[in-house]
């Protein structure tokens, strides 16, 4: 069985955690100072489990081995950039692109593009540069930014969908994807009634 717990693989990625960690705290001190409130409620970070890695192996075809999946997956250390509105996931996004010590790699929205179950959230693979005995170091970190709203969404539809791989069959799936319409339109008339109530929020 694969494990990726006390590898070089997780000493690097934990590394790449703590860095990405205090770049997006400077970041969000920034966006504060910009616009007058604050943009990011959250930033968690998270290493991907040895299970999930070889799940993810297995679902791609590839050999289940430490170094595939250090090169071929992406997303073993994540970050997680939780706020309040829509329109500040862009300029979230905006605002990484200004970070120097931050290379993105690439990007999925699957909020503008949601997937087919309803999710919603905006993905970056970016690349962090770390200390190691070799030197410099570039390490591969996803961020994903979403609001409130997608965020517990997302984390209902993880736990009664996807960790079971329930789908179209299950009557969960179904209210789960109409939840994800409603969250879509409360995260659209809660961000209108920002933008109206106030112009200080309208910066």
């Amino acid at each position: 069985m694969l494990r990726i717990e006390g590898t070089s693989i997780e000493q690097d990625c934990q590394r790449a955690l703590k860095t990405i960690d205090l770049l997006l705290s400077e970041c969000s001190k920034k966006l504060t100072q910009i616009y007058g409130r604050e943009l990011i409620a959250e930033i968690s970070c998270r290493m991907k489990t040895s299970e999930s890695i070889v799940k993810k192996l297995k679902k791609k075809g590839y050999p289940i081995t430490l170094d595939t999946a250090a090169k071929s997956l992406s997303d073993i250390a994540g970050v997680r950039i939780i706020c309040c509105y829509q329109d500040d996931v862009y300029r979230i996004q905006k605002a990484l692109y200004h970070v120097p010590e931050l290379t993105i790699l690439k990007e999925k929205d699957f909020i503008k593009r949601p997937k087919k179950s309803g999710y919603r959230s905006l993905h970056m693979i970016t690349s962090v540069p770390i200390a190691c005995a070799s030197g410099i170091k570039n390490v591969r970190v996803e961020i994903q930014i979403r609001t409130v709203v997608m965020h517990l969404w997302a984390e209902l539809e993880h736990e009664k969908c996807y960790k079971k791989q329930e789908r179209k069959g299950d009557p969960i799936y179904r209210t789960l994807k109409l939840c994800a319409k409603l969250g879509c339109q409360l995260d659209t008339e809660m961000q209108n009634i920002r933008n109206t109530s106030s112009t200080a929020f309208n910066k």
